[in-house]
């Protein structure tokens, strides 16, 4: 029983680590939206997903809280928060 111990604890130690640094990740950077678009129409709605028209073209989303006017962010990226 004994031999199952080490790998054990080096495991609960490797998964600290690895949950420590996606933690120190997500509050040292924020996300910039690139390309933003206005929805302009609904076009249809699945079970999970929505087919929209935006001032930019037709876009598939997943999960779409959104209704006419909003502005959605069409692309984007993880920055580095500045000192």
């Amino acid at each position: 029983m004994r031999g199952y111990m080490v790998p054990g604890f080096i495991m609960v130690i490797i998964g600290c680590i690895v949950v420590g640094y996606i933690i120190y990740e997500q509050v040292n950077t924020h996300y910039v939206c690139n390309t933003e678009a206005t929805v302009l129409d609904i076009l249809s709605v699945n079970y999970r997903s929505a087919t929209i028209l935006t001032d930019k073209g037709e876009v598939v989303l997943n999960q779409p809280t959104i209704k006419d006017g909003d502005t959605i962010c069409l692309s984007g990226e993880r920055i580095r928060n500045e000192e």
